[in-house]
């Protein structure tokens, strides 16, 4: 655990975008001097096992006030033989379902506590890594928010959706092509599942959905008026946020465009396309796939850097492929 990052009274926690811990929950089960009837210590009894792993000890010298906070020490006879250690770790237990979570557990620290801080913040950020995650720094308010714009309110636009499909008849869902599934998709999610997720969040979830509401009645207003100028305005704000939505690897956005082809609808068509979209030496970004409901054939979508676009569709054409410009 040799990574450090800067001190948390460096650092602007509203507008700095320094790595942070997000990972497993981190229970605080520090034992002080003034606690109601122990309860730290004692959940803490309840949720060590004595087989958690020990992800950092603490140098408890630094931290720990031995005059003020005696350590119990055992007498024999005419000599002392042991004192009760004080100990400050952060342990890695597991719930009966295989979850893990985290424990911090000893002594309230008496000295440096910014320090204390920084050590525990490390250690979350380290174990958010070594699980392949990528640790951002957001406080409480900001994350409610962050999460209800885009996933919170992002589902419950998708539900509203797909909900107008449910009573649909039966040859105008027929016509239901790839973008209606695209739209739709998380609206398959587990109800009683994401009742609770939105619920959780209801403040962030209806401040964004007050200024949805708003916008529909934009778009209500454009439609009836037939202001086809204010409807395009309307429309244009759909497209320069999916413009700002990060790229891969939360890079900057970049200009991207769409080769259509062609696929049969045999074993092995959709690999050997791919294979030869490798050989035109053309990375796909991403790759979406229709199929034609009166013909034995699929629309492959693929998502490629707009500068390379050409260039896979004279290569892909090259190699017998029917694309669509």
């Amino acid at each position: 655990l040799t990574m450090k990052w800067p001190s948390r009274r460096d650092r602007d926690d509203a507008t700095d975008p320094t790595p942070s811990g997000d990972g497993p929950v981190l229970i605080h089960a520090l034992d002080g001097f003034l606690t109601a009837g122990g309860a730290p210590r004692i959940a803490a009894q309840h949720l060590l096992s004595g087989r958690g792993e020990v992800l950092r000890s603490f140098d408890v010298d630094e931290l720990y006030d031995y005059r003020a906070r005696r350590p119990f020490i055992t007498f024999r006879q005419d000599h002392y033989v042991d004192y009760d250690e004080p100990r400050l770790d952060v342990v890695r237990e597991h719930d009966r379902s295989g979850t893990p979570y985290l424990v911090l557990t000893g002594p309230e620290p008496d000295f440096r506590w910014e320090s204390f801080v920084d050590g525990v913040q490390e250690v979350v950020e380290d174990l958010v890594r070594l699980c392949g995650g990528v640790p951002v720094w957001l406080t409480p308010e900001e994350h409610d928010r962050a999460v209800a714009r885009t996933s919170h309110v992002p589902h419950l636009l998708s539900v509203l959706a797909a909900a107008r499909l449910a009573e649909g008849p039966e040859n105008h869902l027929a016509l239901s092509g790839q973008g209606v599934r695209d739209v739709t998709r998380v609206a398959a999610g587990d109800p009683r599942l994401y009742s609770q997720i939105v619920g959780a969040n209801a403040g962030a979830v209806l401040d964004l959905l007050t200024e949805v509401r708003a916008q529909l009645d934009s778009v209500i207003a454009a439609v009836g008026a037939g202001d086809r100028a204010g409807l395009e305005e309307l429309l244009a704000t759909g497209v320069a946020g999916t413009r700002v939505i990060p790229a891969k690897h939360g890079g900057p956005a970049r200009p991207m465009r769409s080769v259509w082809v062609s696929v049969p609808d045999h074993p092995g068509e959709l690999a050997r396309l791919l294979g030869d979209a490798v050989a035109s030496e053309v990375n796909v970004e991403d790759i979406r796939i229709d199929h034609d409901p009166g013909r034995p054939v699929g629309l492959v979508e693929l998502v490629v850097e707009d500068s390379r676009a050409e260039h896979l569709l004279v290569s892909l054409e090259s190699r017998g492929w029917e694309t669509h410009r």
